[in-house]
């Protein structure tokens, strides 16, 4: 077990399923001042209050008003700091609870990188850490056990493949960001921001099946995870910048602890909760939810609350981006002139990093034969729809092939391929995300449809070269 010690503070978001303390008091306690009001978790919060908790965070006193009035699982903590007592949704996703196969060599575990040379990380941290000095205990230490399911000692190969699809889901949900996601330690000076000249910063998610943990930061049980808000891009509060997730309380389904990890993450960059005016969480609908929410669904993306009822129309992208995580450069032209070549049988990676973003691909057959061109995801949890367009040298539309994903059950549909026969000459391969029937209803629109995906072609004339 290792130790982390920091210095700082900030604004409090906590994860859990039960009522922690605020410094408003309870509903119909004492005397309020004239321009209390009493929030929709049952808290009598008034106007010093509020301006306190506005000069904690970058919100402004009428939207914290507006969170603590519309969701219930908003609170003020002793300090005046906003927090949310949340409960991300248990059930099971519908995909792989059971991790078959790992995405690196299982001695790799702990040493994998989804963008190395960034300065910006999310460290996911699951052999044991003993954090002191932060907000979480400011005078003391929390003790905090290993990722655990089997309660042996060390870490056995099922933890390891559960630790890498966990690893996975959350570098696709960060894919489109300058920001590594990785499970091996970094220095504690990449981690602080020493002031704003200071590029190299980040945060670090202790995931501990602890459950004596777990009611120390979240203050009981239904806890998933837990996180200060605003605290990534912040030189202010590098004692908030530990986060906490509770596997156990989403039953160690590897695909939810990485949806409570990226929650929590986003929370750090400054996000709220998707919900609806019935419930401070949305939980989704079809194959589809969004990461702010509380959704056990098969396809998560950030959203900018297109879903029917959407109580935030927060633009999480745009706002991650802002707040520590630029956007990734263009990996692939989208114009013919530019086009990647394609050579026959080698995949070519790429990422879709906004709506607007198409990548072009160019290849050439030397006969008269057929044809195969796929583009596929991420083998695990995908956020892109992809479609592809085949066209030739005058920018006429050979083919196009978008199939619509599935409206209920397991995610399918994401994918696209082409199949046929060709006349030799050069093709271009045009990819983009996309969304697919309605956001209101069972759908999703492209604005959520980002991520990595390989393209590649087969033929028996495939050229090698342009």
């Amino acid at each position: 077990m290792r130790r982390l010690g920091v210095t700082l503070g900030c604004t409090l978001l906590v994860a859990s399923g039960v009522t922690a303390s605020a410094s408003g008091s309870a509903a119909g306690s004492g005397t309020a001042p004239d321009d209390s009001f009493v929030s929709a978790g049952g808290q009598r919060v008034d106007g010093g209050e509020l301006n306190r908790a506005a000069r904690h965070s970058d919100l402004s006193e009428q939207a914290i008003e507006a969170l603590l009035s519309e969701d219930p699982s908003a609170r003020l903590d002793s300090g005046d700091r906003l927090k949310f007592v949340d409960h991300l949704e248990s059930s099971p996703a519908t995909d792989d609870a059971v991790v078959a196969r790992a995405s690196a060599p299982l001695a790799k575990t702990f040493r994998l990188h989804s963008r190395r040379a960034s300065h910006h990380t999310i460290y996911l941290d699951f052999d044991g850490e003993r954090v002191c000095g932060t907000v979480w205990d400011p005078y003391g230490c929390i003790n905090a056990p290993r990722f655990d399911t089997n309660g042996r000692r060390g870490f056995s190969k099922s933890e390891r493949r559960a630790i890498q699809r966990i690893w996975r889901g959350v570098v696709e949900d960060y894919a489109p960001f300058d920001v590594d996601i990785t499970t091996e330690r970094p220095q504690l000076d990449d981690l602080v921001r020493s002031d704003s000249s200071d590029t190299t910063f980040g945060i670090q998610t202790v995931i501990t099946s602890s459950n004596g943990v777990r009611n120390r930061v979240c203050g009981g049980s239904r806890c998933a995870g837990a996180a200060y808000m605003g605290t990534f891009d912040s030189e202010f509060h590098n004692d908030g910048r530990v986060t906490w997730i509770l596997p156990k309380e989403v039953r160690n389904n590897p695909r939810r602890i990485a949806d409570a990890v990226s929650h929590e993450a986003g929370h750090t960059f400054g996000l709220s909760h998707d919900g609806t005016s019935r419930s401070g969480y949305y939980g989704g609908h079809g194959i589809w939810g969004p990461i702010m929410g509380a959704s056990a669904r098969p396809l998560t993306q950030w959203s900018r609350g297109q879903y029917s009822g959407a109580n935030n129309k927060q633009n999480d992208v745009a706002i991650i981006a802002r707040n520590g995580a630029p956007r990734l450069r263009d990996d692939h032209s989208g114009h013919r002139s530019g086009a990647t070549f394609l050579a026959p049988g080698k995949a070519r990676s790429g990422r879709i990093t906004r709506a607007s973003d198409v990548d072009m691909f160019k290849l050439r057959t030397t006969c008269r034969a057929p044809l195969t061109v796929k583009v596929r995801n991420a083998a695990q949890s995908p956020n892109l729809d992809v479609s592809l367009v085949l066209k030739r040298r005058n920018g006429k539309v050979v083919a196009r092939r978008n199939p619509l994903s599935t409206a209920h059950g397991k995610a399918k549909g994401l994918d696209a391929t082409y199949r046929g026969k060709r006349r030799a000459g050069v093709l271009f391969v045009r990819v983009d995300g996309v969304g697919a029937r309605s956001p209101r209803r069972t759908g999703y629109s492209d604005y959520g449809s980002l991520g990595s995906y390989r393209v590649s072609f087969s033929s028996r004339c495939g050229a090698k070269r342009p």
